[in-house]
C-alpha cells in the first residue's frame, strides 16, 4: 500500500501538469492579444527560428539595421483571431507570459476567471473599436484603435486629455486590464 501512494502521487502529479498545459493553451487561444498587437508591438526573430515560419512569413519580417537580428512588427501576420502558426511560433512567442497566464499558472486564478478577463477586455475593445469607426467612417483593428488613442493622449495639453478621457471611458478600462492583466 505504502508503494501505491508515490506512484499514485506522482500519476496525480502528471495529469495535473497535463491539465495546467491544456488550460495554458486554452487561455493563449482564447485571447491573443499578444499577437495583436494589444499587448506587444514587436516579435524577435531569432536565428534558430522555425524555418517554415521564416519561409511563410519572410515579407513581414524585418532586418535591424546593423544586420544582426530581425523582428516581425505586430500585429502578427499569422494571427487571425487565433495563431494559424501555433506549432511554428517564434521562440519570443514561445517565452512570452502575460501577467494573467502566469497568475493562472501559479494557481492565483481560474481558467474560467480567466477566460472571463479576456472577454472583458475584448468587449472593451470592440467598444471603443465601434467608436472609433463611427468617428472615422472605416473599420479599425483593436490595435489601431488603442495607437489612435495613445498617439492623441501624446499629442494632447491637459484640457483636451481630460475631454478625451471623459468621451472615450473604455480606453481607460482598456488601459486598466492591459497594464494589470496582460502586461
Amino acid at each position: 500500500m505504502c508503494q501505491l501512494l508515490p506512484g499514485v502521487a506522482l500519476n496525480t502529479l502528471g495529469l495535473m501538469k497535463e491539465s495546467m498545459t491544456e488550460s495554458r493553451s486554452t487561455l493563449c487561444r482564447s485571447c491573443g492579444f499578444c499577437c495583436s498587437g494589444v499587448v506587444c508591438e514587436t516579435v524577435v526573430i531569432e536565428p534558430s527560428e522555425d524555418s517554415a515560419f521564416v519561409e511563410q512569413y519572410r515579407d513581414h519580417i524585418i532586418a535591424s539595421e546593423s544586420g544582426t537580428g530581425a523582428f516581425l512588427v505586430e500585429p502578427c501576420p499569422a494571427h487571425d483571431n487565433i495563431c494559424t502558426a501555433y506549432s511554428t511560433r517564434p521562440i519570443d512567442c514561445r517565452k512570452f507570459e502575460c501577467s494573467l497566464l502566469k497568475r493562472m499558472s501559479e494557481g492565483a486564478t481560474s481558467l474560467e476567471s480567466a477566460l472571463e478577463m479576456v472577454s472583458e477586455l475584448k468587449g472593451a475593445l470592440e467598444k471603443l473599436v465601434d467608436q472609433l469607426t463611427k468617428a472615422n467612417k472605416c473599420r479599425v483593428t483593436h490595435a489601431d484603435a488603442l495607437q489612435r488613442v495613445r498617439e492623441q493622449l501624446r499629442e494632447a495639453d491637459d484640457v483636451a486629455r481630460k475631454k478625451l478621457w471623459r468621451s472615450s471611458p473604455e480606453y481607460m478600462l482598456i488601459s486598466f486590464l492591459i497594464d494589470n492583466h496582460f502586461k
